[in-house]
């Protein structure tokens, strides 16, 4: 894969994030949130890196941001506790995702090894992550709440965090845990940032045009509800 393909995938996963959420949201935020947890996983810079001007990118970054995003627009569209069930609920599929990977492979290898075992842990690390990066994540959400910060506002901090700590617990992890330094870091770290942010733009343009032109019904319903009080 080549950088402007990474790019228009990119722009494709919330462009159909954005359409899909017209008719049936809930249903579409869930599967989306649960795709893209279990394949961030997958598609990550040691796994299927992309070294371009002298940093690495990974399809996983942008899978990543994508999953925050739905919990977040679960948590700001619909309830805090929706946002907190659909955030263990791709948690869970992460780790159940992991276990079937794991065994897969051994199954294929006709062996289960020390590999094996780190291979689950990144699993674990990464879900860990991102368990203690959402309730930061939804901590800040409501702090932001209360001090009426412009929602755009709400997803740059709020989907920052969430990516900041997932880094540091993943990384840490396997740092950790296979006792070794990660090679290239610091291209990485660039990397990853990068289309990171790329992909919290595009949230923001997602949650512009799904607030203002194409509206799922639950944006409906709230704009209705604050016209009539506003009347």
């Amino acid at each position: 894969m080549n950088i402007y393909l990474l790019i228009g995938f990119t722009i494709f996963c919330f462009l159909m994030l954005t359409l899909l959420r017209k008719r049936k949201d809930v249903p579409v935020l869930m599967a989306i949130s649960i795709g893209a947890a279990c394949n961030a996983n997958l598609w990550t810079s040691s796994n299927m890196p992309l070294e371009k001007w002298g940093m690495i990118f990974d399809v996983g970054s942008v899978l990543y941001i994508l999953c925050v995003f739905t919990i977040f627009l679960r948590v700001k569209d619909y309830s805090i506790k929706d946002g907190k069930s659909m955030a263990l609920t791709s948690i869970t599929a992460i780790m159940i995702s992991a276990f079937f990977e794991v065994f897969a492979r051994a199954i294929y290898e006709n062996q289960f090894t020390l590999e094996h075992l780190y291979i689950f842990s990144g699993y674990a690390f990464s879900s860990l992550g991102t368990f203690v990066g959402v309730w930061l994540m939804i901590d800040f959400y409501k702090k932001l709440e209360k001090l009426k910060v412009n929602p755009y506002i709400e997803i740059l901090i709020c989907i920052t965090t969430c990516a900041f700590v997932n880094t540091l617990f993943s990384y840490g992890g396997v740092a950790l845990v296979r006792w070794m330094r990660i090679d290239n870091f610091l291209k990485i770290m660039l990397g990853t940032t990068i289309i990171k942010f790329f992909a919290i733009g595009l949230s923001m343009l997602s949650y512009l045009f799904n607030h203002t032109v194409w509206l799922p019904d639950c944006v409906k319903q709230q704009l209705e509800t604050k016209n009539e009080e506003n009347n």
